[in-house]
């Protein structure tokens, strides 16, 4: 890292992405925050048209993201 020309702004942000993708993420990927990053890498490669995703799988995967976030909210606000 020394070596390659790294911005000197504070602060430093390193993005480190997955290079290859697992068969299974809940089996492969072990920690929750492993898991969390990696679908968040995935669902923006999806969204940048990186990564080719029938219609039927996009409208499954969005299904997933509204349930999570609507959780997430509704948990905010019990606790």
């Amino acid at each position: 890292v020394l070596d390659q020309e790294v911005p000197k702004e504070e602060p430093i942000t390193f993005h480190f992405l997955a290079k290859f993708y697992p068969e299974n993420a809940e089996e492969e990927l072990v920690q929750d925050i492993t898991q969390h990053l990696f679908f968040l890498q995935v669902k923006k490669k999806i969204l940048e048209e990186e990564i080719h995703c029938p219609p039927e799988a996009s409208v499954l995967l969005a299904s997933y993201a509204v349930h999570a976030k609507v959780s997430a909210l509704l948990w905010n606000r019990q606790g």
